[in-house]
């Protein structure tokens, strides 16, 4: 199940905004399009929850926007994703159940905002959990770079410490050390210091936290909830990110 927060409404606001800004010649905006999994509405300290501490994420929509009556397209992870991507029902892509079953994926013909972004100079790279595939490993399906990603580094599903199957570009990666809000960061900081400078870019980083497993990096696991809650390791992932 997918973060409600962020949805494909918000990149529709994020579109709009860079039309409008094309209209009067300005420079379109940089978009950075951060996605949780499995995070309920009320997980975070700025949308009140009193179990959750969450001062970085607090702090980020403090500066922003909060975004209180958005939905995602399904409750369900794989088809609340290729919503996100397409804009359309994920029914009509065909993704009515998270990609457990090999035939789930999000076609080639498909048109994604990474695709309409890229058509009009932007930079587009994604780095986390995909889950768009159910037959990932194959290369049998569309990767993130047939569908509009200049550069990509994903994860088929859900990942924790250490994760042994990442590919970047569609190549395995190996081993890759670290926790996992850090491994999706890192690579961002890293295609953004190499990138283009004179072009704006469009980076996605989906996050597997605070979805299963329920782990966290040593230096949150003593992070303090405020009241009970029924998922102890969760704070700690929460913070984490």
């Amino acid at each position: 199940m997918t973060s409600r927060i962020f949805s494909s409404f918000a990149l529709t606001i994020y579109l709009s905004c860079a039309m409008a800004q094309a209209a009067v010649a300005q420079p379109p905006p940089n978009i950075v399009f951060l996605l949780a999994d499995d995070m309920g509405y009320a997980d975070l300290g700025c949308f009140g929850s009193r179990a959750i501490q969450s001062p970085n994420l607090d702090r980020l929509a403090a500066q922003g926007v909060r975004l209180t009556h958005c939905y995602a397209a399904s409750p369900n992870c794989s088809p609340a994703r290729a919503g996100m991507l397409t804009g359309r029902s994920p029914y009509r892509v065909g993704m009515y159940d998270f990609a457990r079953f090999k035939p789930l994926h999000i076609p080639r013909q498909e048109v994604t905002i990474a695709e309409r972004l890229k058509s009009v100079g932007y930079e587009t790279m994604f780095a986390g959990k995909w889950h768009c595939s159910g037959d990932f490993d194959s290369g049998n399906q569309p990767y993130p770079g047939d569908q509009g990603f200049d550069h990509w580094f994903a994860n088929k599903s859900n990942f924790g410490k250490d994760p042994t199957t990442f590919k970047r570009n569609g190549n395995d990666v190996g081993k890759v050390q670290g926790w996992m809000s850090e491994i999706v960061v890192d690579e961002a900081i890293q295609w953004l210091e190499e990138r283009d400078e004179t072009k704006p870019f469009f980076t996605c980083l989906w996050f597997s936290e605070p979805h299963t497993p329920v782990v966290a990096a040593e230096e949150f696991s003593g992070t303090k909830m405020k009241r009970r809650c029924t998922r102890p390791g969760r704070p700690a992932m929460v913070a984490n990110r």
